[in-house]
């Protein structure tokens, strides 16, 4: 085993402890490879995320667009 790549699940983190435990080879957290596509997916998140648009509450609630209260 060269490298794994996963997302950055802390469940992972202990996968690679417990391989390096039976994996003699096999080294560690130096062969945990982010998975780039999740992590371009989490940067995108956050930079869109003040661009939002706001929500009032009744329509979250299934309220009807214009019930919202001012």
């Amino acid at each position: 085993v060269i490298s794994i790549t996963c997302d950055n699940a802390s469940a992972n983190t202990a996968m690679l402890d417990e391989l390096t435990m039976h994996i003699p080879t096999f080294m560690g957290r130096k062969a945990h490879v982010r998975c780039f596509a999740h992590t371009i997916n989490l940067t995108a998140k956050g930079v869109l995320r003040p661009f939002e648009p706001v929500r009032s509450k009744n329509r979250a609630n299934g309220g009807e667009p214009g019930d919202e209260e001012e």
